[in-house]
């Protein structure tokens, strides 16, 4: 079979179609062969028994600052933090200086990204008004999909009203693309955020209370209605409240191209995490009340999210530290990279008793298939990049500062013990990650382009 061969031998595999007993062979990056025995093929060895064999994680949602803000992560460091995280695959979004919003903003990012980034990649394109051919031109250039905002929360990231929603949302139809949308309605974020300014407030509690759950969903509710009339894909970002998940739960039942994603901040921290850690648990929408939290684990059983996604947004230690007197002057944000995915196997897997076929769904499958990426990322099947992860399912840990590998490691996570660990991280055949380091040169990472249309997964996965 040449020279260029891995045989894994002796792991589960665990993938959206099932978990198994088999031996991988991988070939020139691509898998070429799942059998029950590989003991006659030739080639290097790797040993995984006892471990369990995901497909690697796609991180679709997250903000890596190339090529402006470096000093708070840039591509090397926020992909070395991915791998070690179990996560082969990021999409990047588009806030930068300058905000990717045509086509050289989008080349001078993904050229930096080249340069940088150890685990394979993507770029979404930001979605303020333009053009239909503006964005037509950048969908050419490889965008994997469109943001937007409709609220006032990303500094020098124009927000869309309803009317610009509606011609964006056509132009995505016509494009044959998807808008994710940062769901917070405007004016009731704006009245809560005036509202805590007139009372003084500037405790962490106050976060909360200024972005309430009805500013999200209001918002969504108005985004599926818009994106059902026009028959837009639609995407909703970082869905942190258990009605988001069941609009668009009916909306696909209704057979709309509607799809949300929700982030580990939304399932394993709450509002106590919010006053202990104060400008450290500061993001948008902010986290949300137990009740909230356990309301949303109910629905993520159900199969109805399509992806867990990190929403990474590092800060420098002095940026964040801006709002221990006053929270508003945090900026919105977290280093969650690392350890979302070690998160969600604690807290889904060994906690609530959730399958690895859900798991793997959420974190691999799911995301692929709504970038157009899904069978060659995301799946443990011949012929697919081998990406994949090996897990130490019972091993316990604990999350410390000195393990991450962020430029500016601090998490909210910090101190908590997890079960199930990352052991190594293979991207198209080649580790990665492995005995906590990085083992490959910035640059290896490769751009990714969509090899097909987006795919919307049944509205009921595998739990």
């Amino acid at each position: 079979m040449g020279q260029d061969v891995l045989v894994i031998t002796g792991g589960t595999i665990a993938a959206e179609y099932g978990t198994f007993k088999a031996d991988l062979i991988i070939r020139d990056g691509r898998i070429a062969g799942i059998v029950d025995d590989a003991r006659d093929i030739s080639g290097e060895r790797l040993d995984a028994s006892g471990l369990v064999v995901f497909p690697g994680g796609v991180d679709m949602h997250t903000h890596l600052r190339e090529p402006s803000r470096i000093e708070r992560e840039g591509f090397a460091h926020g992909t070395a933090s991915a791998a070690a995280g179990g996560i082969s695959t990021v999409v990047d979004m588009p806030q930068a200086d300058p905000l990717v919003a045509d086509v050289a903003s989008f080349r001078q990012k993904r050229d930096a990204a080249s340069r940088s980034a150890v685990v394979d990649f993507g770029l979404h394109a930001a979605a303020i008004g333009q053009s239909i051919d503006q964005m037509a031109a950048l969908k050419a250039e490889g965008a994997l999909a469109f943001k937007a905002f409709m609220c006032a929360s990303s500094p020098g990231y124009p927000r869309l009203n309803d009317a610009a929603l509606v011609h964006t949302l056509r132009a995505v139809r016509e494009l044959d693309s998807t808008l994710i949308v940062h769901a917070e309605n405007d004016d009731l974020l704006q009245d809560g955020l005036a509202q805590m300014a007139a009372a003084g407030r500037i405790d962490p509690l106050a976060h909360a209370e200024s972005r309430p759950p009805i500013v999200e969903i209001e918002a969504v509710r108005r985004a599926i209605y818009l994106a059902g009339a026009t028959g837009a894909r639609l995407h909703i970002a970082h869905a942190s409240t258990a009605a988001t998940v069941r609009a668009v739960a009916r909306a696909r039942k209704a057979g709309h191209s509607i799809t949300c994603e929700t982030c580990p901040q939304y399932l394993v921290m709450d509002l106590g995490d919010l006053l202990r850690l104060g400008p450290f648990a500061r993001c948008a929408p902010a986290l949300r009340d137990r009740a909230e939290v356990e309301a949303l684990w109910a629905v993520m059983a159900q199969g109805t999210v399509a992806a867990i996604c990190s929403d990474h947004s590092p800060y420098t230690l002095a940026e964040k530290q801006a709002g221990n007197e006053d929270i508003f002057k945090a900026p919105l944000g977290l280093n969650v990279i690392q350890v979302m995915l070690p998160s969600i196997v604690d807290e889904g897997i060994h906690r609530r008793g959730l399958s690895y076929t859900w798991f793997a769904n959420l974190s691999a499958a799911g995301p692929a298939r709504l970038l157009g990426l899904y069978p060659q990322k995301g799946s443990i099947r011949v012929g697919a990049d081998a990406d994949l992860t090996l897990w130490d399912m019972e091993q316990q840990w604990e999350v410390r500062r000195e393990d991450l590998l962020s430029r500016h490691p601090w998490t909210p996570l910090e101190g908590r013990r997890l079960q199930g660990r990352v052991i190594r991280t293979i991207v198209r055949g080649r580790s990665v990650f492995a005995d906590g380091r990085i083992l490959v040169e910035p640059g290896t990472g490769q751009f990714l382009r969509a090899a097909s249309s987006p795919a919307i997964a049944p509205a009921v996965l595998p739990v």
